[in-house]
Parts: C-alpha cells; sequence; structure tokens
C-alpha cells in the first residue's frame, strides 16, 4: 500500500497516540480512498507527494476517526485532490 502520509504525522494531526490500534487501519482507508478517487495504483503517486494529497488524507482520516459512518471523501478533499485527476474524468 502506499505511504501518502506517515504514520506519526497521522498521529500527531489526530492529537492521538501511536498506540491506538486503529490510526494505521484508518489512515491505510484514507489512502485508499484518495487513490480510488483519483483512479491511481499505488505506484502511480508522484514522487515527492503533493502537499494538497497529504492534506486530503488527513481530511479524510479526519472524518474516518471522527466520524465512522458519514462520507468520509469531504467537499475540502475533493477540492485539494481536483488538480490531480485525470482529464475527462468527473
Amino acid at each position: 500500500m502506499a505511504i501518502i502520509v506517515e504514520l506519526e504525522d497521522a498521529a500527531e494531526n489526530l492529537r492521538a497516540s501511536l498506540d491506538d490500534c486503529e490510526i494505521p487501519k484508518l489512515l491505510a482507508r484514507a489512502e485508499g480512498i484518495v487513490l480510488g478517487h483519483l483512479e491511481l495504483e499505488d505506484y502511480e503517486l508522484p514522487d515527492p507527494i503533493p502537499e494538497p494529497m497529504k492534506a486530503a488524507v488527513l481530511i479524510i482520516l479526519q472524518e474516518l476517526y471522527d466520524k465512522r459512518d458519514s462520507d468520509p471523501l469531504t467537499p475540502a478533499a475533493v477540492s485539494l485532490l481536483r488538480p490531480f485527476r485525470s482529464v475527462g474524468v468527473f
């Protein structure tokens, strides 16, 4: 799986302990949501990872962590990811 955001950065953003066993699972899910939205495979990610893409992962992660039953792909995350979508994909 791709690493868009480091686990330590994710835990810090959530203001949570690295001991919280849910964070790695939720981070992997958030990164998967971003890859799915962009219709990318993890090997297709740019290097270095653009900051807006990292920010989108953190927004989605926060949604997953706080509101586990809501749609984590918020308008803010979609807006940050828009420049990375393929042309012709709506």
